[in-house]
C-alpha cells in the first residue's frame, strides 16, 4: 500500500485481493488495483473517490 497525504486530501493505491461469486456458484480469484481519494472535513477524512481494475495479467 502507498498512501500519499496533503494537508486535506490523500490519496491510497494498493491491492486488493478476494473471490468473486460468479454466474451458477461458480467462484473466481480477484486481485484487482485500487486507488481512493480522501478529503478531510470537519476534522474527519472521507472517501470521496474510489477507482479498481483488475491487473492486466489477469485480463482475457
Amino acid at each position: 500500500m502507498q498512501i500519499t497525504v496533503g494537508a486535506e486530501l490523500a490519496v491510497s493505491s494498493n491491492y486488493e485481493k478476494g473471490v468473486h461469486p460468479g454466474a451458477a456458484g461458480i467462484t473466481q480469484a480477484v486481485l484487482i488495483r485500487a486507488t481512493n481519494v480522501f478529503r478531510k472535513e470537519n476534522g474527519a477524512w472521507e472517501m470521496i473517490g474510489h477507482h479498481a481494475d483488475l491487473l492486466p495479467s489477469l485480463v482475457k
